[in-house]
């Protein structure tokens, strides 16, 4: 059986990266691909549990990191690997890129801390592609603002945290080029999904390729 893709979709708080999630899942479904979403922290309901915690319990950042990895580990060895090894697509609301741009370029958690604990928990598993959304802090925080939602922990940060972790995405972009996909989200909600089908229509077609030259 061929194994499944894993996609993941990452961006600041408010850069309206999980309004397209079902446009890219409609994409997937269409060439005949089943389709997993999740997220995190959470995507089990143990890590589910440790995601209120995370999000919303006062604690030290490098308590606030393990918890997010061992929420990681319940969500990678009960949904991420079992759809992946069935031939299912994965598609996850943030991943391991979260915590090195919020904890890492945000908070300032040594980055040698979370290599250590990435190799512990994920092996040798990385997204097959990355759309990072990107947007203006200013444009961020006025998004927020209207949510009318209580902020959680990593959203009532400062506008220079969130700087930090915009410029700590757009150096996880530079590094990684191949995988992950800036998606400029400061446009219209059509323009954006333009981008997004686009980076998904090449994606598809690269796969589409790659599957046929695999067959005997």
């Amino acid at each position: 059986m061929e194994k499944g893709k894993f996609i993941t979709i990452e961006g600041t708080d408010g850069a309206g990266k999980s309004t397209f999630v079902p446009e890219m899942k409609a994409m997937l479904e269409a060439q005949g691909y089943e389709v997993i979403l999740t997220r995190e922290p959470g995507g089990t309901p143990f890590a589910e549990e440790l995601r209120e915690i995370i999000l919303n319990k006062p604690m030290d950042s490098m308590t606030a990191l393990l918890l997010a990895f061992a929420s990681r580990n319940e969500h990678i060895e009960n949904v991420i690997k079992p759809a992946l090894e069935a031939g299912k697509y994965v598609i996850s609301d943030r991943f391991t890129d979260s915590t090195y741009a919020y904890q890492v370029a945000g908070q300032g958690v040594p980055k040698e801390y979370v290599e250590v604990l990435e190799h512990m928990v994920q092996k040798q598993l990385k997204p097959d592609m990355t759309l990072i959304f990107t947007v203006p802090v200013e444009i961020s925080r006025q998004r927020l603002s209207k949510t009318g939602k209580e902020p959680d922990n990593f959203e009532s940060q400062n506008n220079d945290f969130f700087q930090r972790v915009l410029d700590g995405y757009l150096s996880i972009a530079k590094n990684e080029p191949e995988r992950c996909k800036l998606v400029d989200s400061s446009k219209s909600l059509e323009d954006t999904k333009e981008q997004v089908v686009n980076i998904m229509d090449k994606f598809l077609g690269s796969e589409n390729k790659r599957v046929k030259k695999n067959k005997p």
